[in-house]
């Protein structure tokens, strides 16, 4: 049979070895904020190893030191009641051990939140019960760059260019969502009534996933999206060409003065992406809530998240339905409509 010790030993080696092999097959991070995020992570796991592995060793010593041997004769060994220059050590050097850390830390924050002179983008991102919206301002052609998504199977996909930095500005009309790229190690809670920013540099070309690191309701665990960085050149032509996503709509044939839009059950989305109402008459609009969140219909002329102009609105309301009546319209302009209480519900508001 091996000895108990040959056994022991290397098995005891391979256990403190662990962490720094778990280390090493860490993802690297994908930012420049996340790089100074993980040479904090790795100066703390040095510290706590050093301290773990004396503690641990003291506690092995003592075992091993002072048992029990056969030739005890029960008489207890000297004693020792205090020690003062051991007591200031061991209160020093922790002292020391957390206001070094306390200093790193708080360097790290000031480094990650300095704010950058010169931008690339400045991007606004809305938190919403569940998706996010990434508005990048107009561009030289005067589209309105709002990048989200009507698909709940497809996530909206934030565009940057890689190695630039871009300025994030993050809102939220309703609860607090937080802002989360793991491949970043770096998050940020998007607060209602309160602007959060951060300077955000991706430092390798890929797509990477993001999510909400907040509970934030039902459907919290769907509130993903991506973000893709990409080369400077790519990024100025995706910008400079961008086109809308839109619910795509017949454009003749089923002009009404009586419309209904419903919502999904227990969902943020309608489920008419294309209401057509007849020109020139007054239109009653119906909104039958499917039950569960709280909805409205809100017609507008152009789009609600770039100063569009409200036409009307209903009432919000749980479940049940709603009923009023739109002005008459002309045809041919750009209307849709949208609900106030979460405005990435929205469909296009066709009049003939």
């Amino acid at each position: 049979m091996r000895p108990l010790g040959r056994r022991v030993r290397p098995r005891l080696a391979a256990a403190l070895l662990a962490p720094f092999l778990l280390t090493a097959c860490a993802q690297q991070p994908m930012s420049e904020q996340g790089h100074k995020v993980y040479t904090l992570y790795n100066i703390v796991l040095a510290i706590a190893l050093v301290i773990g592995v004396g503690v641990v060793g003291m506690i092995l010593l003592s075992c091993v030191r002072y048992r029990k041997r056969k030739d005890d004769d029960g008489t207890p060994p000297p004693q020792t009641h205090g020690n003062t220059a051991f007591e200031i050590v061991w209160t020093a050097i922790p002292t020391i051990i957390c206001l070094g850390l306390f200093g790193m830390s708080f360097a790290t924050i000031r480094a990650i939140d300095k704010p950058n002179q010169k931008h690339a983008a400045v991007i606004e991102v809305r938190g919403y019960q569940w998706t996010w919206t990434f508005d990048y301002g107009t561009n030289a052609a005067g589209t309105r760059v709002l990048v989200r998504s009507n698909d709940p199977k497809k996530p909206p996909e934030m565009v940057v260019p890689v190695g630039e930095t871009v300025h994030v500005e993050e809102r939220s009309d309703n609860v607090i969502h937080s802002f989360f790229v793991p491949a970043f190690l770096f998050k940020r809670d998007v607060v209602p009534g309160k602007a959060n920013g951060f300077d955000l540099t991706v430092s390798s070309p890929g797509l990477y996933g993001g999510q909400c690191a907040e509970l934030c309701g039902t459907d919290h665990a769907k509130m993903t999206f991506k973000v893709k960085a990409v080369g400077r050149t790519e990024f100025d032509k995706w910008f400079a060409e961008f086109k809308p996503v839109r619910p795509k709509c017949e454009e003749t044939g089923k002009a009404s003065d009586a419309v209904t839009i419903h919502s999904v059950p227990n969902a943020a989305e309608f489920v008419e992406k294309c209401a057509y109402a007849k020109a020139g008459t007054p239109v009653k609009l119906t909104f039958v809530n499917g039950g569960g969140l709280d909805h409205n219909v809100a017609v507008y002329e152009g789009e609600l998240t770039s100063g569009g102009k409200l036409i009307k609105a209903g009432k919000i309301i749980k479940s049940g339905s709603d009923v009023f009546d739109v002005p008459p319209l002309k045809a041919g302009a750009d209307y849709n409509y949208f609900c106030q209480v979460h405005p990435q519900m929205e469909g296009r508001y066709v009049v003939q």
